[in-house]
């Protein structure tokens, strides 16, 4: 029965990512589909045996990657992520002015002319702290105006986290921690950055624990880096 609910959590991802190609990929379709993903978990954590560990990793890493695939539901966030890398390459410096500026601008190239007619608040300069803009600029090396390498790098972020926090859960622990509706939306779909700065913060209690203070130190001070000026 824990595989039936698993390969049921994995049929409402692969019917969101596929709705999220279509314009008619609502509100309605994204509810449906995150509500069954956290029914199918609430019932693995009360009624399901503990499964063995590469059953829930494996599943884990089958909604993330049906999510690579996936469009952003509602979301135009990632129009700014795509942006601030390419401005960070061309200029090494991504707040130096809003994509409003840029408007008239006829030597953006096509790709990004599209990026930048997308993207919300185009008179704020970008809120990212120097954390992301350096991921942003990675993904832009990787691939220009294309979204799956910054998919590719929070995938990194929550592989880190499951690998750090994994040792110290209990089965249960494990599921709710890789199975978890909203990281797998808010990070595998919509490709917002939270999972950088929470890898961080885990690296900051996994260093302090091994009693390695100046590490902890540096991640302490990286975590509070991928979003500060977002912070008033």
């Amino acid at each position: 029965m824990f595989l039936a609910t698993g390969c049921l959590t994995v049929a409402a991802w692969g019917t969101l990512a596929w709705r999220s190609h279509v314009a008619t990929a609502s509100l309605p379709w994204m509810l449906a589909s995150v509500a069954v993903a956290w029914v199918a978990l609430g019932w693995a954590m009360r009624h399901a045996p503990p499964p063995q560990s590469s059953t829930i990793l494996g599943f884990a890493l089958g909604f993330r990657l049906i999510a690579l695939f996936a469009v952003p539901v509602m979301e135009d966030d990632h129009h700014r992520f795509l942006w601030d890398g390419f401005r960070f390459a061309a200029t090494g410096n991504p707040y130096a002015e809003p994509p409003r500026a840029r408007f008239a601008d006829e030597t953006i190239p096509g790709e990004f002319r599209a990026v930048l007619d997308r993207i919300n608040h185009p008179d704020v300069p970008t809120v990212y702290g120097p954390v992301t803009e350096w991921a942003f600029r990675l993904s832009y090396a990787i691939a220009p105006a294309r979204l799956w390498p910054w998919k590719l790098i929070l995938f990194g972020a929550e592989l880190a986290i499951l690998a750090m926090l994994w040792p110290e859960l209990s089965a249960r622990g494990r599921l709710l921690l890789a199975w978890c509706p909203l990281a797998v939306f808010e990070t595998g779909f919509n490709a917002h950055p939270d999972s950088l700065a929470i890898a961080l913060l885990v690296a900051v209690w996994r260093l302090g624990r091994g009693s390695r203070p100046p590490a902890a130190g540096v991640a302490a001070g990286l975590a509070v880096a991928p979003k500060i000026f977002a912070a008033p």
